[in-house]
């Protein structure tokens, strides 16, 4: 059976005229051969109601993907967007796969560039409604620091790392400590500027 990929995308988008031509032909076949036939403005001896359903899925088709045609200009390697303007009933050749412009410029080789997806994993990063690990552990470094407990550390030298030490078990992901001493480090001055007792 003769096919194409801009004939089959046809098909799928429009099955209702679809099946209707292809009761009138008699067969799948047939029906494809004419809107081959059709494309290429060969007006057999089908009958004009034909040549409507004809139209009607062609010109429906170029409305849809006028955005999202890309091919490659005869005799020319690069693949690019055809502009939009070109793509029109008179203008879409089904079989080769390929837009004739009224100028003579012939894109080949004619495809409809897969629409943007959303991809199923979320970017990287927080999630909404999610902590940070910074945030995470600056929150336990106040506690940590605001607290009367024994095993906060007394300012002065070594006091970031003492609390790093502190922090890293309780995190959820596992973090050196002088990562979390980077991490909380500006809160933590923070912290002391306003509670210099």
């Amino acid at each position: 059976m003769w096919s194409s990929p801009l004939l089959d995308q046809l098909i799928e988008l429009s099955k209702e005229d679809w099946s209707r031509l292809c009761q009138r032909e008699g067969s799948e076949e047939e029906a494809r051969w004419h809107l081959r036939d059709y494309s290429r403005r060969y007006r057999g001896p089908y009958p004009p109601v034909c040549d409507e359903v004809c139209e009607r899925l062609i010109g429906h088709f170029s409305d849809v993907y006028r955005d999202r045609l890309i091919g490659r200009r005869a005799g020319h390697p690069e693949t690019e967007k055809i502009p939009p303007d070109l793509v029109r009933l008179d203008t879409l050749r089904l079989g080769p796969d390929e837009i004739i412009t009224k100028d003579g410029v012939t894109y080949v080789d004619v495809q409809i560039r897969p629409a943007l997806q959303i991809p199923d994993q979320a970017s990287p990063g927080p999630k909404p409604g999610n902590k940070t690990a910074k945030d995470q552990a600056s929150e336990i470094a106040e506690s940590i620091l605001s607290g009367d407990a024994p095993d906060r550390p007394p300012r002065g030298y070594g006091r970031m790392i003492a609390l790093a030490r502190l922090i890293q078990p309780k995190l959820a992901q596992r973090y050196k400590e002088d990562s979390i001493q980077r991490m909380i480090s500006k809160s933590v001055r923070e912290w002391e500027k306003h509670n210099p007792n």
